[in-house]
């Protein structure tokens, strides 16, 4: 009885560790990411929203924009068009539609995890996504 009690106890005992690392890695925010030519004064509220709505389709510099995105029902796309567009995925994706049924434009590249986005975005000019911002990185940005 003691022999099974104190495996309960060691059991439960690692399972909170992996759930309290688990919650620590979560990330807790997301960040516009770019390919490294892009200069950062372009990326307020509002040319943002007009790049993932395909408003705007070149960089003031003239270079073509291509836009990066994850699926719309992913987490990290949701929270990337509350918090850095304040809209909602859904709101995007019927400008994305009006785009392509008018043949205006080009439609963003879905890509399939994080990794692929960056690589993406790394080596595309112009290229355009978002990244997850882990807690630590958020408090070396808040603290520099």
């Amino acid at each position: 009885m003691l022999h099974t009690r104190r495996t309960v106890l060691a059991s439960l005992a690692g399972l909170a560790l992996v759930c309290a690392t688990e919650l620590h890695a979560e990330p807790v925010g997301v960040s516009v990411y770019t390919h490294a030519d892009i200069d950062p004064q372009y990326l307020t509220r509002s040319f943002l929203r007009a790049v993932f709505s395909l408003r705007v389709r070149t960089w003031p510099d003239g270079q073509p924009i291509r836009v990066f995105v994850l699926d719309d029902s992913d987490p990290l796309h949701v929270r990337f068009c509350q918090e850095q567009l304040s809209t909602y995925p859904y709101v995007l994706r019927k400008s994305w539609n009006r785009t392509s049924y008018t043949g205006t434009g080009l439609l963003p590249v879905r890509v399939d995890s994080v990794e692929e986005m960056q690589r993406r975005v790394e080596r595309t000019e112009g290229a355009i996504g978002y990244m997850p911002i882990a807690p630590r990185e958020l408090s070396a940005r808040s603290s520099s």
